[in-house]
């Protein structure tokens, strides 16, 4: 038998084919979802201002000096003044758009994003 070259699911397959199908579902398995919750603020802004931040404490645990330390502590706090920033916009820009079409759970959906405490790690 040729193997198969084009397969787009295991799915497709025929069933004549259990060995295919046992062996990709076995050793290809299908992608998780990504744990982090997508939260209406995070921006490039943001993604920036923390990579920077993340940058600056990388290069100080490497190298332990009072300039560095110095450095990572500005880029914490200007990165943690581009989260409020984007925070308080978001919050605006949903405060403006509230209307009786929206649905509680649409509403307390938003709120519970906007105080989630952890960032997603990338701009998605």
């Amino acid at each position: 038998m040729a193997p198969h070259t084009h397969i787009k699911s295991v799915h497709t397959l025929s069933p004549i084919d259990p060995w295919w199908k046992r062996n990709l579902v076995t050793y290809h398995p299908t992608p998780k979802k990504s744990r982090h919750i997508k939260v209406p603020w995070w921006s490039r802004k943001c993604a920036a201002a923390l990579q920077a931040k993340r940058h600056a404490f990388a290069a100080w645990r490497k190298n332990p000096t009072p300039p560095l330390r110095q450095r990572f502590h500005y880029l914490e706090a200007q990165c943690k003044r581009v989260i409020l920033d984007e925070k308080r916009l978001a919050w605006a820009s949903f405060c403006a758009s509230l209307s009786f079409s929206i649905s509680v759970s649409q509403a307390w959906s938003f709120f519970r994003k906007m105080v989630h405490p952890q960032p997603p790690l990338t701009f998605q």
